[in-house]
This record gives C-alpha cells, structure tokens and sequence, in this order.
C-alpha cells in the first residue's frame, strides 16, 4: 500500500470516529419539548419531561402582583436575614473597649 492510500485510510478512520462522537453527543444532549396534551396522552412514569408553550400574561401579571410589597420604595420585598450591620446601628461611634 502506498503513502497516499494510507492516509486517505487513516483519515477516513478519523472522520468516521469523529462524526460518530458528534453524533452521539447530539442525540444525548437533544431535548424535546412537549405540549401539555401530549403529556397528559402518554405520560412515561418516571420519566423526565420538559413542557413547551405559551404562557399567559394574565396569569405572569397575577403572578408578579402577588410578590410586590406596596410598602416597599420599589415594590418588591428586600429581605434580610442576619444580624444589622455595625453601619446601620444607631451607636456607630462607640469605642470598642467600652
């Protein structure tokens, strides 16, 4: 077998195994949505499913006016949970030795 044979073997045994790992990272990373109803018609126990479709506004607008706190100065709850830090207390020039 000459050199040019060789190589055109070698990289048809690259290519081949090349294209087969694309192939197989595709079809495992692949998602398929499903609607709703073709949930509902042949819903696999135990499998993992993710829903496609649209949502609707009314209830997204419902949704976010449930989570706003009027009293807040942006309409949205800040929480904190710890302890206040030494800035916000009212003794901030207190010595630490006292």
């Amino acid at each position: 077998m000459n050199r040019s044979r060789k190589f055109i073997a070698g990289g048809a045994v690259i290519a081949a195994a090349l294209g087969y790992m694309i192939y197989a990272g595709v079809t495992q990373s692949a998602v398929y949505f499903v609607t709703p109803a073709e949930l509902r018609s042949a819903a696999v126990p135990g499998k993992a499913y993710r829903l496609g479709g649209n949502r609707d506004d009314a209830r997204t607008q419902y949704e976010l006016a449930q989570k706003m706190d009027p009293a807040s100065a942006t309409g949205w709850p800040a929480a904190w949970s710890g302890e206040p830090s030494s800035a916000a207390s009212p003794s901030v020039s207190k010595a630490s030795g006292s």
